[in-house]
């Protein structure tokens, strides 16, 4: 029940990759679009089938006919579309993720350490997977982190600078007012 409690605050994630493509847009537009577009897409599908069959998990486990339970498990399991969107979540969400973390170091919208534990949080999560569960965890205290300090430098952003197009660092002013304010 907890992990299903826990994809509700998860699952702002998809705007998090979308709104750190759009940092990185500026100054790593071709890096921010791969890897936005690939960790958002990622996220989507890992959330529409795993985060479905963990409820699915759940409220079987909680059924009578744990028999009858097991085979739909099993049969959501070995379902070639399900298996898709899950590959669609791996792929997505690892590359996807390690791709837009270059481009946040690449175009400077962030501090190097900000863009490196981006990075790293999906190296850490299949290591994770593949030798420890504290490792995996780590790796989503890095996400965690540098989702923050993302946040932090979006939310400090201009609106005029928010604003501009790939490849301009900054807006020009609009009036002698403007620049003596």
């Amino acid at each position: 029940m907890l992990s299903n409690i826990v994809i509700l605050p998860l699952m702002a994630i998809i705007p998090a990759v979308v709104y750190a493509a759009r940092l990185a847009r500026r100054g790593a537009p071709n890096l921010a679009f791969v890897g936005g577009g690939l960790a958002a897409l990622g996220w989507l599908a890992g959330f529409t089938t795993i985060g479905a069959t963990q409820i699915a998990l759940y409220q079987g486990s909680r059924l009578a006919d744990q028999a009858g339970a097991t085979a739909l498990i099993d049969k959501v399991n070995g379902d070639p579309i399900y298996g898709t969107l899950v590959g669609v979540f791996v792929l997505g969400h690892a590359i996807g993720m390690i791709v837009l973390g270059i481009g946040l170091w690449r175009s400077r919208s962030v501090a190097p350490w900000v863009a490196a534990l981006f990075i790293a949080y999906p190296v850490g999560h299949l290591v994770g997977h593949a030798i420890s569960p504290v490792i995996d965890t780590l790796s989503g205290v890095l996400l965690l982190i540098s989702g923050v300090a993302i946040a932090v430098k979006i939310l400090r952003t201009s609106n005029r600078q928010w604003d501009l197009p790939a490849g301009e660092g900054v807006a020009p002013a609009e009036s002698v007012a403007e620049v003596a304010a």
